[in-house]
Parts: structure tokens; sequence; C-alpha cells
């Protein structure tokens, strides 16, 4: 009988996910973030960045006022 190794390693490979799915989904504590919703947090960081940099400052508020 002859055996493809890629075969072998691509068979296991799946078994060790599996075995990583069944932990992740028996866990009590474990969160699943899509890499989407990843982005999509860093660009939010982006614009509270922008923002808090274009926020005036107390003295210019001061100026403003008087």
């Amino acid at each position: 009988m002859n055996f493809n190794p890629e075969a072998i390693v691509a068979l296991e490979t799946l078994k060790a996910q599996a075995q990583v799915a069944a932990s992740i989904g028996n866990s009590s504590n474990a969160l699943i973030v899509p890499s989407e919703t990843a982005g999509l947090f860093g660009a939010i960081g982006s614009v509270a960045k922008v923002l808090e940099n274009i926020k005036p400052t107390p003295s210019q508020t001061s100026e403003n006022s008087s």
C-alpha cells in the first residue's frame, strides 16, 4: 500500500483543527472576532486619534470665548 505524505499531513492538520474548534466551542470564555471586525476597530481607533488631535486646547477655548 502506497501512502501520499502530503495527504497524511493534510489529514493530521484537519484532525488538529477539529480538536482546536472543539476546545473553543467548549470554552466558557472564548471570543472569536472576525478579521473584518478587527480592521473596523483599527479604523475607529485612527479616527479617534485624529479627533483627539484637532480638539481645541483649553487655552484656545478661553481665547475664543473672550
